[in-house]
């Protein structure tokens, strides 16, 4: 018995086309349609390219050479304060280098300490009534989110209270 060729070309087409939709592939007038919009990624110079720790590092490559994902995101979020979204990226563009690098912009680069002539500066601008440049300040030295900045003036402000 032989298939007639346009019969075997139409299974083939619709197998094709069972496989695609089973992926989840978008074609591209789909993705016009549904208003998803694809961005190319950002390319980081080498000075700019996310890292965490040097002390995290080690346990960071463990973790991913024995391919356990949630962990090693769970290690870079609470080694560089980063969010979930961009720990993830950061995990799975170190899982497979073929990825396009993860753009963690500048106010998601790793937490630094305070630096210590910060205090000074900080109370100086609460002294003056200018609670809000000294955030700002914060954020500009450290790097860090601005609930974070915010806790740490209001801790040199009133260092007895708790918030």
């Amino acid at each position: 018995m032989t298939v007639p060729f346009p019969l075997a070309a139409a299974v083939v087409v619709i197998i094709a086309w069972l496989v695609i939709r089973a992926r989840g592939v978008r074609t591209e007038h789909q993705t016009r349609r549904s208003g998803i919009h694809r961005e190319s990624p950002t390319v980081l110079r080498p000075a700019e390219v996310p890292c965490v720790p040097a002390a995290a590092e080690d346990h960071l490559k463990d973790l991913l050479s024995r391919r356990k994902k949630i962990a090693a995101i769970k290690l870079v979020r609470e080694a560089t304060g980063w969010g979930l979204k961009h720990a993830k990226a950061y995990v799975e563009w170190r899982m497979d280098p073929r990825r396009p690098m993860p753009d963690i912009a500048p106010s998601h680069a790793p937490a630094q300490a305070a630096p210590e002539d910060l205090d000074a500066e900080v109370r100086r601008l609460v002294s003056a009534g200018c609670r809000l440049d000294a955030v700002r300040h914060v954020v500009d030295r450290t790097g860090w989110p601005l609930k974070k900045a915010v806790g740490y003036v209001t801790d040199l402000d009133h260092p007895d209270e708790s918030h």
